[in-house]
C-alpha cells in the first residue's frame, strides 16, 4: 500500500512538473510538438468540456496591417493566423501549418507579437507557434505566415490548446484541438487600388467621416472600419458606380485611436488610415 501511495505521489509530482514547465510553451520547454499534428495537450491536460473550444481564423494581411478573411492562399502573400479559445481562466496553445498529404511544414511562420507568441523550431525542420506565457481568457493569440511557392497545394493549420484554472495542477484543465484546411488559390488574389483614389476628411475626425472615392468598377462594395488589431468594428454595404462619388460614415461611437477604412468588392479593395479623437 505504501508503494502504491509513493508511486501515485511520484506520478502526480511528475505531471505537475510537466504542467508547470509548459507555462512558457511545451515545445520550447522540451516537451515536443503538441499542435495536434501528432501529440496534443491531452497527454497532460486530460479534461474535456463542452464549454472549452479553440478556433482558427485565417486572414490575408496587407501593408497597412488590415485583415481580410480568406479561405485560400496566394503563393508568397502574407497572412495572419488568429487563435481564440474559450473555457477556464488562462489559455496556452501550439500551432503548425503542414501539407495536406503529409506532415512537412509549409510556408514561413513569424511572430507578430513577441510578447505573447513565439516560433519554436524542433529538429531544424518543425516550426511551432506557441504561447510565450499563458494569457487571460478572451485574449487572441496570432502569428504571421508567408504562403509557400506555387504548386504546393492545400495546407492544414493545426492548433491545440489548454484552458486551465492556473492552480499548478492539471486536474481541472481542459484540452481542445482544431484543424483548418486552406486551399491554394489559382487566381491573383485581391488587388489593392492606389490610395489616391480615396480621400477621407476631416482627418482626424470626431464623428462624421466624408469619403470621396473614384471607383473603376461598379459593384456592391463592403465598407469596413478596421482597428489596429485587424478587427472589423463597423461595417456597411454600399452600391458604388464608376466615377467620383461621396459617402458619409458616422464613427462617433468609436473609441479614440487609429483605424483603417477599407472598401472592397472581393476582387479589389481600397484602404486608407484615419484618426478618431
Amino acid at each position: 500500500m505504501k508503494f502504491k501511495t509513493l508511486y501515485g505521489a511520484a506520478a502526480l509530482l511528475f505531471l505537475s512538473l510537466i504542467t508547470m514547465s509548459n507555462r512558457s510553451g511545451p515545445a520550447s520547454s522540451g516537451n515536443g510538438d503538441r499542435s495536434g499534428v501528432g501529440a496534443n495537450c491531452g497527454q497532460c491536460h486530460q479534461g474535456t468540456s463542452a464549454n472549452a473550444s479553440i478556433n482558427i481564423q485565417f486572414d490575408a494581411e496587407d501593408g497597412f496591417g488590415v485583415l481580410t478573411p480568406a479561405t485560400s492562399y496566394v503563393p508568397g502573400q502574407l497572412y495572419r493566423v488568429r487563435i481564440t479559445m474559450t473555457g477556464a481562466s488562462v489559455h496556452g496553445f501550439n500551432s503548425r501549418i503542414v501539407g495536406a498529404a503529409n506532415t512537412n511544414d509549409v510556408g514561413t511562420m513569424s511572430a507578430a507579437n513577441s510578447n505573447e507568441v513565439k516560433i519554436t523550431t524542433l529538429g531544424g525542420s518543425v516550426n511551432i507557434a506557441e504561447h510565450q506565457f499563458p494569457q487571460a481568457a478572451g485574449e487572441v493569440f496570432f502569428y504571421r505566415w508567408t504562403a509557400p511557392a506555387a504548386g504546393t497545394g492545400s495546407v492544414r493549420i493545426f492548433a491545440a490548446g489548454v484552458a486551465a484554472d492556473d492552480t499548478g495542477s492539471s486536474n481541472n484543465d481542459f484540452h481542445m484541438e482544431n484543424m483548418l484546411t486552406i486551399t491554394e488559390s489559382t487566381g491573383v488574389g485581391v488587388e489593392n487600388i492606389a490610395t489616391q483614389t480615396l480621400n477621407i476628411f476631416p482627418n482626424p475626425t470626431a464623428g462624421l467621416l466624408n469619403v470621396n472615392s473614384n471607383i473603376t468598377e461598379a459593384a456592391d462594395y463592403q465598407v469596413d472600419v478596421v482597428d489596429m488589431l485587424g478587427k472589423i468594428v463597423q461595417q456597411q454595404q454600399q452600391n458604388l458606380q464608376v466615377g467620383a462619388q461621396q459617402i458619409q460614415l458616422n464613427v462617433q461611437n468609436l473609441p479614440a485611436g487609429w483605424y483603417q477604412l477599407r472598401i472592397s468588392n472581393g476582387k479589389k479593395q481600397i484602404t486608407q488610415p484615419f484618426n478618431k479623437f
